[in-house]
């Protein structure tokens, strides 16, 4: 193979690796956003994106860090990313937000995933010496809220969990609400529901039936309700995401965010 050839080819394997790297990494970014992938098995094989905050000289990095587990909805599963970015849902967003914030963040990733991919990051989270395993909230939104609640069976210690316009898309088996009755007598969990009153037909009648189930299991469930439709929740810069964070801040969170950024209302 000629020298000219050889060099060829190591530019353009050069070319591609670099260019996954600066699609996730933006050399401009003050917190030096960054994500990458990881692979677990947990009664099955599963992928998540995992970001870290990356130390600098206003957020210096703490001897171990929180972690938000963050469980997107069915309609991400659905479209596919790059469909759903093109309509307002990007995932990222979420994490580079919790990431200023002071948490690392891992998002399960496989399409479909149900309990068991969920389950998989906790474990890897309590695996891994980096993150504080007494600090590990979770936050979901739609079918990812409603998900979670039944990761609490195997992972009792989980710090908090907010629900964003929860779902529950079964009536029955593994992943209902009368299966989650069974499973639990009380959930001790501090837990924040935020609604979304302008849900249509079916979805907003099931939001009262999660909300009255989740009460009688959690009596000090925080809740507020938001005249929104749940696609309201897509956008990091909408008002719900100061109730997040001062959700989590009361639960021995590590950064009270006092920007103005997120003041948009609906």
């Amino acid at each position: 193979m000629g020298t000219w050839r050889r060099f060829i080819i190591v530019m353009c394997v050069f070319f591609l690796v670099s260019s996954e790297l600066y699609s996730k990494v933006n050399l401009d970014d003050p917190i030096n956003f960054h994500v990458d992938t990881i692979r677990y098995s947990y009664s099955g094989n599963f992928k998540a994106l995992i970001s870290v905050p990356i130390p600098i000289k206003t957020h210096p990095q703490p001897d171990k860090y929180p972690v938000i587990i963050y469980n997107y909805d069915e309609y991400y599963d659905m479209l596919g990313p790059k469909a759903s970015l093109k309509r307002g849902y990007d995932i990222l967003a979420f994490m580079r937000k919790f990431n200023e914030w002071g948490y690392a963040c891992i998002v399960p990733m496989d399409r479909f995933r149900k309990v068991h991919a969920i389950n998989g990051a906790l474990d890897y989270v309590m695996s891994d010496p980096r993150f504080d395993h007494d600090q590990v909230h979770m936050i979901g939104h739609s079918e990812g809220a409603f998900l979670g609640l039944f990761t609490i069976k195997e992972f009792p210690n989980i710090r908090s969990m907010i629900l964003l316009a929860p779902n529950n898309l079964y009536s029955s088996g593994r992943v209902s609400l009368s299966n989650l009755l069974r499973e639990h007598k009380q959930i001790d969990v501090p837990m924040l529901m935020l609604g979304a009153s302008k849900s249509k037909g079916y979805r907003r009648q099931n939001e009262k039936i999660v909300y009255r189930v989740l009460k009688q299991l959690q009596p000090d469930l925080a809740y507020l309700g938001y005249g929104v439709n749940p696609r309201w929740y897509f956008n990091t810069k909408h008002l719900f995401m100061k109730e997040v964070n001062d959700f989590l801040y009361r639960n021995s969170g590590p950064r009270k965010d006092n920007s103005d950024e997120n003041s948009k209302s609906y």
